[in-house]
């Protein structure tokens, strides 16, 4: 999987969530998959899935309430 296959499956999940409330958040994990931040391109580079990225910024958003 190229990386830009990978950061489309991760909007994909992004915008298909479910757990979170609000647009803001979702369209602000976007910009930061397309804009290479966030630390999204070294999360492809250590082999992370999508899915396992994207579930440990759900872990994250819990964490923090």
């Amino acid at each position: 999987m190229t990386y830009e296959e990978w950061q489309l499956k991760l909007i994909r999940l992004i915008v298909d969530e479910k757990r979170v409330k609000g647009s803001r958040f979702k369209i602000e994990e976007i910009i930061c998959v397309l804009n290479d931040d966030c630390d999204y391109p070294q999360a492809y580079q250590d082999g992370e899935l999508p899915e396992e990225v994207w579930q440990g910024e759900i872990d994250a958003i819990r964490d923090s309430q």
